[in-house]
């Protein structure tokens, strides 16, 4: 099924060109939608489905979601909306520009890790051919300073204390951190690790003194070109 925003539609009754063009702010990704909706036993008729599509269209202000491929989506806006009324049905061309040139995973790869060693690591396989952020929630099992996690190349430290049972969510899609959901960000300091593209090597570290003891949620939507 070809989707857009909450709106349905059978690879029947539309098809989609997909590619990437150059304008004077680079190289934009521009998805067009031809469709012809046909009359239906069940649900509204094709001229109502078009309309409540362009209604969607209409009083959108952000970017919808936009599937075209099973299990992913991405992010775009409607440049322009073309409809006419034929007698086998409503036939329409959409035209959208996505907001960035990567399509991702509709649902997250979620990975637990059990940490006890300092400078342990763990070896995650992404699929994806773009980079993508990580994000993590550390829940300490005794007292940590200094948490930090590292993908060889980049590495996001927050240079606070957790007591036994603190949770910090460290979210790099938002770069945010929340410790025990209180706001946290001032305390992050360097880059965000990336998830890929293909193999990446995770690294725990803390204070050299502390316990080394954290469960941590690892979480990133894959991410393709």
């Amino acid at each position: 099924m070809i989707q857009i925003a909450e709106h349905l539609f059978r690879p029947s009754e539309i098809g989609v060109v997909d590619r990437v063009e150059r304008d004077a702010a680079g190289p934009v990704r521009r998805i067009s939608c031809c469709g012809l909706v046909r009359p239906a036993w069940m649900g509204g008729s094709p001229r109502e489905r078009i309309d409540l599509l362009a209604a969607t269209l209409l009083v959108s202000t952000d970017p919808i979601p936009l599937s075209i491929r099973p299990g992913r989506r991405l992010w775009a806006r409607a440049r322009r909306l073309v409809r006419e009324l034929r007698p086998e049905g409503a036939a329409f061309r959409l035209e959208l520009d996505a907001v960035h040139p990567w399509e991702e995973d509709r649902d997250p790869t979620e990975i637990l890790w059990s940490v006890s060693a300092w400078g342990e690591t763990l070896a995650v396989d992404v699929p994806g051919t773009a980079p993508a952020p990580f994000c993590f929630e550390l829940t300490a099992r005794d007292s940590l300073e200094t948490p930090a996690l590292s993908n060889g190349t980049r590495t996001i430290r927050w240079m606070g204390a957790m007591a036994a049972g603190d949770r910090l969510e460290l979210d790099g899609a938002a770069r945010t951190a929340r410790l025990n959901g209180i706001p946290a960000d001032a305390l992050l300091v360097g880059d965000w690790p990336q998830a890929g593209p293909g193999n990446t090597t995770l690294r725990f570290e803390d204070d050299v003194d502390g316990s080394h003891c954290a469960d941590i949620r690892i979480q990133w939507r894959n991410r393709w070109w």
